[in-house]
């Protein structure tokens, strides 16, 4: 299996989610907007890291082996998936996404959702996914209280953060894996 990242936006959402970080800080004033927009952005990219998920909007294109589909599935490698094409490497090559669909299948052990890519396995096929939000609009509202918390509290403690231990605050666990779409 082979995955690479094609392209990633870490500007539309953080750009979007300005107006409603600085209205719920109570921050009247324009010169600390481009230090606002990087703590949203560090803020993403932490619940990213922790959760392993995707938010910001991004196109990953993944070579999937034929033994990674179990019963006509595999799991996709990230999340949540908003998007598919399916190509083979046939000559010419041929776009198949009508045969795949993606799902969702919960973890027996751990009660947890994972996606699923449906359809039948073989070596050959490049799929591209399209993950993240592409939009606020798009973003849960669950997820957008997360990054707006983790923000606020990068931005309200700028200054006095344990070196090492920035994203130490209450009330900031990891805990976002209840906001995976609903099939």
């Amino acid at each position: 299996m082979t995955v690479k990242v094609t392209a990633r936006d870490l500007v539309v959402l953080p750009t979007g989610l300005l107006p409603i970080a600085k209205s719920q800080m109570r921050i009247d004033w324009a010169y600390d907007d481009a230090f606002l927009q990087s703590v949203i952005a560090r803020a993403i990219a932490r619940i990213e890291q922790t959760n392993g998920v995707t938010i910001n909007p991004t196109t990953v294109e993944w070579t999937p082996k034929g033994s990674e589909f179990v019963l006509n599935a595999a799991t996709v490698p990230t999340v949540p998936v908003r998007q598919i094409e399916v190509v083979t490497d046939d000559q010419p090559p041929q776009t198949v996404t009508a045969n795949y669909d993606f799902a969702l299948k919960w973890d027996e052990i751990h009660g947890i959702p994972i996606q699923v890519l449906l359809g039948p396995g073989r070596d050959g096929l490049k799929v591209t996914l399209t993950v993240g939000y592409a939009d606020v609009a798009s973003l849960p509202p669950a997820v957008q209280d997360l990054i707006l918390r983790h923000a606020a509290h990068l931005y309200e403690h700028r200054e006095i953060l344990i070196p090492g231990r920035e994203y130490v605050a209450p009330d900031l666990t990891i805990d976002a894996t209840w906001w995976m779409p609903r099939a």
